[in-house]
């Protein structure tokens, strides 16, 4: 067996595996297990499933059977793996062992592993599996010879994020925006997830004894998230923080007998808050951005030499949208 040691955001470990005439060793085999491949998986990756999970029990003395390589003269298997799809690259592992008496389940998320390493990262599972009560019933055989290994690169698995959202801020004492907002991710290790984030908004007006003043900016932000939840749950949320300046352009409305002036200036604003996606297809992903800050450089409008509020002091700030990952 010759493998390949593959560098994603981790390691993947890829295997090319001998075939094995099951057809001809599964009526004859003192230990077997019973290995099937529900709906949702094509047959290229239930032969290499099957291929690979050989490959790993091969050194128990186990031969893998399938229901069409077993018969009804065969002695019981001694566990009986099943593997299903939920979708979105996320399968369960069921295994029900006949020498233990119990059942276990695995959640596995094919969704950032390479397609080319999802059948060993099966095969792995289930041996893991099996192989915490086997350990001393069947104890794995010494291998006879040296596996050779060889060090790729390859990119990460869909690491990068696109997303466009709606985004919307409200200040303490001054406009609420409103806007588009282009967010670009890449997540790093797994977890760590930089991003940048730029947009468009809107706000109301604030009024004062001579007129009203309208705001509108443009912002560009960049901040970090991790991930804290399981890589198994369908639904990622994590704590980040953030820093994002904006130009903003305040236009003003007088009353009879006032003059109107239109202003501008940047602000700048340090955030804090919690970031979710949340899997729709294998590459669509619900985004949710929310948290609050502090503006540390204010931008405000003025009646008479007077401010009236503007960009300043406490801000809550959320975003939700539709991005792709790739």
């Amino acid at each position: 067996m010759t493998c390949q040691l593959r560098l994603a955001v981790g390691i993947v470990l890829l295997c090319r595996v001998p075939a094995f005439a099951q057809e001809e060793v599964c009526p004859h085999a003192a230990n077997w297990v019973l290995f099937e491949v529900g709906e949702g998986f094509d047959a290229a990756f239930a032969s290499a499933a099957t291929a690979h999970l050989a490959a790993e029990l091969e050194p128990r003395g186990v031969v893998v059977c399938t229901r069409a390589t077993s018969t009804s003269g065969t002695r019981p298997p001694l566990a009986r793996l099943s593997v299903s799809s939920r979708g979105d690259g996320i399968a369960t592992l069921r295994i029900e062992d006949d020498i233990r008496q119990t059942t276990v389940q695995r959640t596995l998320d094919f969704s950032r592993v390479p397609a080319a390493g999802r059948a060993i990262t099966l095969g792995m599972a289930a041996d893991e599996l099996l192989g915490v009560g086997w350990s001393s019933v069947i104890p794995r055989r010494q291998p006879v010879a040296a596996v050779t290994t060889q060090i790729a690169d390859e990119a990460p698995a869909r690491a990068n994020l696109v997303a466009l959202s709606m985004n919307a801020s409200t200040f303490r004492a001054g406009p609420s925006l409103l806007g588009p907002q282009l967010r670009l991710a890449r997540t790093v290790a797994r977890r760590f997830v930089p991003e940048v984030r730029l947009g468009l908004r809107w706000g109301t007006a604030l009024k004062g004894p001579h007129g009203r003043a309208e705001f509108s900016d443009v912002h560009v932000g960049v901040g970090t998230s991790w991930w804290v939840t399981p890589r198994a749950w369908r639904l990622l949320l994590g704590p980040g923080v953030g820093v994002e300046a904006n130009y903003v352009t305040v236009q003003g409305e007088a009353v009879p007998g006032s003059s109107a002036r239109e202003g501008h200036g940047v602000g700048v604003t340090v955030q804090a808050g919690f970031m979710g996606a949340l899997p729709l297809t294998e590459t669509l992903r619900l985004t949710a951005l929310v948290g609050s800050g502090y503006v540390i450089r204010p931008v405000r409008a003025a009646d008479e030499g007077q401010p009236i509020g503007g960009i300043q002091s406490l801000v809550i700030q959320a975003a939700f949208g539709l991005g792709a990952v790739f």
